[in-house]
């Protein structure tokens, strides 16, 4: 048989981890902007640097490449920014559900009371 005190600590316990798994998603969606922004500099020193009169094909191959990787790279950064603000707004969705849920729990079985 679970006793009251430990259903509370199960709750307690419960409510940290989901601190610490919003506090991670955010981290992770600020690392995710700090990487995209880098490698947008780099995209764009990359393409200035092309606009210079360099003739040597292996510095324009090379150039082309940096561009090019900058690109995926970029691309990857938002895509996952993208996934841990989905997470981030589901996870925080469903403890508002939860919260809600548990409202009117205690709302039904105080009403069921009187």
């Amino acid at each position: 048989m679970i006793s009251d005190s430990n259903i509370g600590s199960v709750t307690v316990n419960s409510a940290k981890r989901i601190d610490l798994l919003e506090a991670l998603l955010r981290q992770a969606i600020s690392v995710g902007r700090r990487h995209q922004e880098q490698i947008s500099r780099l995209a764009a020193l990359a393409a200035a640097i092309s606009r210079f009169d360099v003739v040597n094909e292996d510095v324009q191959r090379l150039l082309a490449l940096l561009r090019d990787l900058a690109g995926d790279i970029e691309m990857d950064a938002c895509l996952d920014i993208q996934l841990f603000e989905g997470l981030l707004a589901g996870r925080l969705l469903k403890g508002q559900i939860s919260a809600a849920c548990a409202n009117c729990t205690v709302h039904t079985s105080n009403s069921a009371l009187h």
